[in-house]
């Protein structure tokens, strides 16, 4: 028994990844591109989404960016559990290039039911939320944005 729970605590410490600083989430989050203009840049950030749900992201512009966020909900056994994915994804002029900065966040929150005896008491937790952990999604952002504006 001893060893399931040092296995099981050793199995939730290895998904936990380090909080990136400063420096590494501005270079995991920004990217420059020659010869690609902001309003090209945008286009292919509302592309990208359209390709990924393109019923459920509803967009937001703006002179130099795009704001991307999806409801999304899930069932799990006697959990419901609802959130929002949340993009923002800038655009700046560096002379002949475009600077692209991106930000996701996820917020969710469960609702269910707890048995307590004969009674079932329905429960709700509170919206919370945090930006990925690592820069892997960030990585695929950059990887689809650059495939649809023809970089790779």
């Amino acid at each position: 028994m001893r060893i399931a729970a040092i296995l099981f605590a050793a199995s939730l410490t290895a998904c936990a990844q380090p909080q990136m600083n400063e420096d590494e989430y501005r270079k995991a989050t920004t990217r420059v591109h020659e010869g690609v203009t902001q309003q090209q840049a945008k286009d292919a950030a509302r592309t990208l989404f359209e390709l990924a749900d393109k019923e459920d992201f509803r967009f937001t512009f703006s002179e130099s960016g795009v704001q991307a966020s999806r409801n999304w909900g899930a069932y799990m056994l006697i959990t419901y559990v609802s959130g929002i994915d949340q993009w923002s994804v800038t655009t700046r002029r560096v002379g002949a290039a475009t600077e692209v900065s991106v930000s996701a966040f996820t917020s969710s929150a469960a609702s269910g039911a707890l048995p307590v005896g004969d009674s079932v008491i329905p429960t709700q937790g509170a919206m919370s939320g945090e930006p990925p952990a690592g820069n892997a999604v960030y990585d695929l952002f950059f990887s689809r944005l650059e495939y649809l504006l023809g970089k790779r």
